[in-house]
């Protein structure tokens, strides 16, 4: 009877490795496809997404090697020497050991497109390609570059430092990563700024207040090679809003050292994407006194094959809108020559997030009055409309973009990124008032479709994530 026990639990383990093969198998599949499309010339990418691809497909070659030796007594033990010459050659091919320091630290928008994304990271790289090569409306303001993140680490003698410190660190313990992602972080916010450096910020603030005719307050903003591109960091870095110019400098720290939150440092390391890759470029932008904002899908997540455009917005900045923490107006507008208003509803806009005179911003209650009132008018609508759907012929793929309408009703672009479709979306018109007798409880925009069943756990937000399952 034991031996019979013995043997059914080595063959589910003989199927569990098979299994993981398979997958395995699958995810290289996958790459390979995603870069054939990226090479038929429609999508735009650079060298972050190349890295990232060559990455994923090697940890998964490496794991088909180990799975298919561990089911066959170990007969194909010289693949791992075939997949050592392969790594070394693939490693030449892409240079790892980019040059470094040999760039400005600073540009202004007026010069940044997307060619420089590696230079200034994807959120940079977008709002530059935007402002000058699509002619869109997009706030004043300069690029702190990704040679800028390097010196600051390099002259600081923090980059060996933060290596050790991650090497030791467990990904899968939440506890050993939030150490180590305070340590780094901590490291990085005391570090004095190098000279050259703070010049440079300071002179690119100076010139964009003449630009302006004053000195305005700014949002600083992550700008990682590879974000707001084919890799997705939402919401894992920092961003600060009506920063004034003379905490610019400690700003720029704050949103450097957001690039090892323990969010970030697990996503990377379970994507298998080196950090040496990716370095942290910064977003310097004019802040918009904005009386509506929110975000806009040049497709219907929901609905990819409707037609529509889809725009959220609530009374002030996005952040409510983005983070899902305020219930915004709604509509949808069909993009044939009509711009027709399909759909429009009104969310309740209980609270909205404004700007404090001295720097911050704040969460207000917005007036009674206000709540059920829509934040845009039918022409603005229509305006948004055309903008993000400019913004999608420019990149030939759908997109989802952060905007802002200030208080001289001028409509302005804030951020774009490509629109991630689920594959299994399946449409209906309207979600039904009723599942086998029991009542509909909530209703909105999905942040990921389909059926589930279970415990429901309550998190209080990003930072609470010990013990969560």
């Amino acid at each position: 009877m034991a031996a019979q026990k013995d043997a059914k639990a080595a063959l589910h383990l003989q199927y569990l490795t098979f299994k993981d093969l398979t997958t395995s198998n699958d995810e290289i599949l996958e790459v390979i496809a995603d870069v054939e499309k990226r090479l038929a010339g429609d999508h735009l990418f650079g060298m972050a997404y190349v890295r990232s691809r060559c990455v994923t497909a090697a940890t998964h070659a490496y794991r088909m090697i180990q799975n298919l030796n561990a089911i066959s007594d170990r007969r194909y033990q010289e693949l791992h020497l075939v997949f050592s010459d392969i790594q070394r050659s693939v490693e030449k091919v892409l240079a790892r050991g980019r040059p470094r320091g040999m760039g400005p630290m600073t540009l202004s928008l007026d010069e940044v497109d997307f060619a420089l994304v590696e230079k200034v990271g994807g959120k940079n790289a977008n709002l530059g390609e935007m402002k000058n090569r699509a002619r869109l409306p997009v706030p004043e303001g300069f690029a702190i570059t990704t040679d800028a993140c390097i010196a600051f680490l390099e002259e600081n003698q923090l980059l060996e430092e933060i290596r050790a410190r991650l090497l030791g660190a467990n990904a899968e313990e939440l506890e050993s990563l939030s150490e180590t992602s305070e340590v780094v972080r901590q490291a990085i916010l005391r570090a004095p700024m190098p000279k050259a450096l703070e010049e440079a910020i300071l002179e690119s603030y100076r010139a964009l207040s003449r630009t302006l005719g004053y000195s305005p307050k700014v949002s600083l903003r992550s700008s990682a090679v590879g974000e707001d591109g084919e890799l997705s960091f939402a919401g894992q870095y920092v961003s600060l809003l009506n920063v004034p110019g003379d905490q610019i400098l400690r700003g720029y720290r704050e949103v450097i050292a957001g690039f090892y939150t323990p969010r970030a440092i697990y996503y990377r390391t379970i994507r298998g994407i080196p950090d040496d890759d990716i370095f942290m470029g910064v977003v310097c932008l004019t802040m918009v006194d904005a009386a509506a904002s929110g975000v806009a899908c040049s497709v219907d997540p929901n609905r990819p094959a409707a037609g529509t455009v889809v725009i959220d917005s609530a009374w002030g900045l996005g952040v409510g809108t983005v983070s899902g923490s305020v219930s915004p107006d709604g509509w949808s507008v069909s993009k044939d020559e009509s711009l027709s208003i399909l759909r429009s509803s009104a969310g309740r806009k209980e609270n909205s997030i404004e700007p404090l005179p001295h720097g911050g911003v704040e969460t207000r209650p917005v007036p009674p009055s206000l709540r059920s009132e829509l934040c845009l008018t039918g022409a603005q609508v229509r305006e948004l409309a055309c903008l993000v759907m400019a913004v999608e012929k420019h990149y030939g793929t759908p997109q989802e973009i952060e905007w802002a309408l200030d208080r001289s009703g001028r409509l302005l672009l804030l951020q774009s990124r490509p629109l991630r479709l689920s594959s299994g979306v399946v449409e209906q018109e309207e979600p039904p008032a009723e599942v086998d007798g029991h009542p509909l409880l909530l209703s909105g925009s999905p942040a990921s479709t389909g059926c589930r069943s279970g415990p429901v756990h309550l998190s209080a937000g990003p930072d609470d994530l010990h013990g969560f399952p």
